[in-house]
């Protein structure tokens, strides 16, 4: 009844505007109505999507928006790419494969890293340099998002503990070396100056197919040891060892990485476990 009425309405209007010529008594214009319903909804849905789409922040202006913690651009910002573990580059020239978490970490801003954690985004991506969002909040001294994204101690046992750790090393190693066209390594591993136990290498294996025990490196290589000044090209040594910590238990580490058969360079730190995670200290690197 009510359609009937609707109709009855439409056609009343379409007398005043369409000429007689152009009506007969029992024209149905529902159809014709129709279409140019559709035609109207089309063309304000393709309208709204693209103002909104010429509205949507730049990489420059969401980079701006997470540094005053404005939750609206950045809201915006996933609402169009879906994604909140995204890799933002600040800077082209000194890409690290920061997510938008990591951002909102290095700047201390709890709202927008509140608004991505409930959006999805995941506080254990690590960046290029293997670095989880906290450890730059940490970096910082950012209190609050310390706080965000502290989790549970981690209990797991020292075995696949150690073996995360190593491939946390070497994949940064790996990218460093991939970015500069270098190739990937062939590792040989050290823990606590032994080979890798069969429980080891397999969690190892799992992570990367390029470890290689072997015990007869030093935890800390001597930039004019033997040992480096030996190393052959594409060749990667690491060495890690278990000790105790006035926080608990930390594992210090050192790799080697031969650039030719009387040169070579490494770094040396090591992982303490605070707020949940195992945070990488500061890098010392030396040159033979």
């Amino acid at each position: 009844m009510a359609l009937m009425k609707e109709r009855r309405r439409i056609r009343e209007f379409l007398v005043l505007i369409v000429p007689e010529s152009r009506r007969t008594r029992d024209w149905n214009c529902w159809p014709v109505m129709k279409l140019l319903f559709l035609g109207v909804f089309f063309l304000l849905a393709t309208t709204s999507t693209s103002f909104a789409e010429a509205n949507k922040p730049n990489t420059r202006q969401l980079i701006k928006a997470i540094e005053n913690d404005d939750i609206n651009t950045v809201r915006n910002y996933i609402h169009f790419h879906g994604n909140p573990n995204k890799v933002i580059e600040a800077d082209r020239y000194f890409a690290q494969g920061n997510t938008l978490l990591h951002h909102a970490a290095a700047f201390g801003s709890k709202n927008v890293a509140d608004l991505l954690l409930k959006s999805g985004a995941d506080p254990l991506r690590m960046n290029a340099s293997m670095q989880y969002p906290i450890e730059l909040a940490v970096k910082e001294k950012k209190e609050d998002i310390i706080k965000l994204l502290s989790r549970p101690e981690d209990k797991r046992d020292t075995e696949e503990v150690t073996a995360e750790l190593l491939h946390r090393i070497y994949t940064e190693e790996c990218l460093a070396r991939e970015a500069n066209d270098i190739g990937v390594a062939t590792i040989y591993v050290s823990i606590d100056g032994k080979d890798p136990s069969k429980t080891q290498m397999k969690h190892l294996g799992a992570l990367c197919k390029q470890f290689v025990p072997h015990s007869k490196i030093p935890i800390f290589p001597d930039k004019n040891s033997k040992e480096a000044r030996a190393a052959k090209s594409k060749i990667v040594e690491l060495g890690i060892s278990r000790k105790p910590s006035a926080n608990g238990i930390s594992y210090v580490w050192g790799i080697s990485i031969g650039a030719g058969p009387l040169s070579g360079y490494g770094r040396r730190g090591s992982f303490s476990q605070r707020y949940g995670y195992w945070i990488k200290s500061e890098t010392s690197y030396w040159v033979s």
